[in-house]
């Protein structure tokens, strides 16, 4: 028994010793950090709750938050509904379901970066297809990434 504990041990310590050094030491860090006046260029100067002070009277921050949780609150239902409706969908036998099955997949595979490379086209205000196709429908199309407005 005290063997299978020591074997136990020593197969979990470089994932705890990983774990340690880049998720625990860096939050620490970081929880330290924000009660400090840090700028990179002088020592850290303790402040306390001053950092947050300020966090609590900036309309920018609040706006921030305010935009954060609408995201939240419409995203999160969406996606869960739609992933347990395609789940539901694609469990079922039916032909072609593998081709299915592999389309829904493949895009698991794709980097976060190609997909902001992705929008970041669709929404161009210039030659953007979403932008080209609401010209031809008569609709305006607006500057997604610089009216607040429209981005949001």
């Amino acid at each position: 028994m005290r063997r299978d504990r020591l074997e136990l041990a020593a197969m979990l310590a470089p994932y705890l010793l990983g774990l340690g050094g880049l998720v625990f030491v860096p939050a620490l860090v970081t929880l330290w950090l924000a009660f400090t006046e840090y700028d990179l260029l002088r020592a850290p100067d303790w402040i306390g709750l001053g950092n947050f002070r300020e966090l609590w009277n900036d309309e920018v921050f609040w706006t921030a938050v305010r935009n954060s949780l609408g995201f939240v609150a419409s995203a999160v239902p969406i996606r869960l509904v739609g992933a347990v409706a395609l789940g539901l969908l694609l469990f079922r036998g039916f032909r072609g379901v593998a081709g299915a099955r592999t389309a829904v997949y493949v895009p698991s595979a794709v980097p976060d970066v190609a997909w902001a490379l992705v929008w970041l086209w669709i929404f161009n205000p210039l030659y953007g297809p979403l932008n080209l196709t609401l010209e031809r429908l008569g609709a305006p199309s607006p500057s997604w990434f610089s009216d607040p407005d429209a981005a949001r």
